[in-house]
């Protein structure tokens, strides 16, 4: 079976394209589309299309479905993809032997995806494992690259791995399960230089949300982020979804404050 993407995309010569891009995925490769960003290349009309894949094979002879981002040419109709870092799993020495210290099958790379028009792109790993050198922890949370195309900087992005380990802190917080880039429209963000992340596991899947702001190439600062509430509110799932626009007071979607 295949997957097939149909978005009618921005052009060169006008607003919209009347004809919609149309791109064919073998199954075998591209399973799962999850999301499709415009990307208007250097302020131009010239797009490309940003296809988020999460279970995408980067590794054929290893079977490793890390999932992988496409950036596809609107004109041409043709898709590459876009490197963040090696494929496979880090390993490290804990005074014995090579032990991972990270696992990256089914991380799901791409579920969440995002850009804006000053060269930015986010693109997460939800399910992405971090784990102990004695190889006796294993905790499941997530990963962000975000990565400036023109320049090809990125930067690793990994706001749960600070110690708080364990379900009951942020061990499962699964941190890019929701991802978004401000825009460069966005005048009261500061013009496409913040990125709002979602963590839905954290603290008994209350969850927890992270904005991140970067006024350089791609150099963020650490984030701000939301708090453990009281145990009334496990499993309330904040950020499973997250947004970013200009607000003229406090307001409630849902159960959770805007954040």
């Amino acid at each position: 079976m295949n997957t097939l993407s149909n978005v009618h995309m921005l052009g060169k010569n006008s607003y919209f394209r009347n004809t919609p891009f149309v791109k064919l995925f073998q199954s075998t490769k591209y399973v799962n589309i999850s999301d499709m960003v415009v990307y208007p290349k250097s302020y131009s009309f010239d797009v490309l299309l940003l296809v988020g894949a999460p279970s995408c094979g980067m590794n054929k002879k290893l079977s490793l479905m890390e999932g992988c981002v496409q950036e596809c040419s609107v004109d041409e109709n043709i898709c590459k993809t876009t490197k963040f870092e090696r494929v496979g799993s880090t390993k490290e020495w804990n005074g014995q032997t090579m032990m991972p210290v990270e696992n990256k099958t089914h991380q799901m790379l791409g579920a969440s995806l995002s850009a804006s028009a000053n060269g930015l792109i986010v693109a997460c790993a939800p399910r992405y494992v971090f784990m102990s050198r004695s190889g006796l922890l294993r905790e499941p949370i997530g990963t962000c690259y975000l990565k400036n195309i023109s320049s090809n900087k990125f930067y690793k992005l990994q706001p749960c791995k600070k110690g708080l380990l364990g379900h009951h802190k942020q061990g499962h917080c699964q941190a890019g399960f929701s991802a978004h880039l401000s825009q460069l429209f966005d005048y009261f963000i500061k013009d496409g230089k913040n990125l709002a992340l979602g963590a839905v596991g954290s603290y008994f899947w209350q969850g927890e949300a992270f904005l991140y702001n970067f006024e350089n190439d791609v150099d963020p600062i650490l984030p701000l982020e939301t708090s453990k509430s009281s145990y009334d509110k496990d499993y309330i799932y904040t950020g499973y979804s997250v947004s970013m626009s200009y607000y003229d007071e406090d307001d409630l979607i849902g159960s959770v404050n805007i954040f």
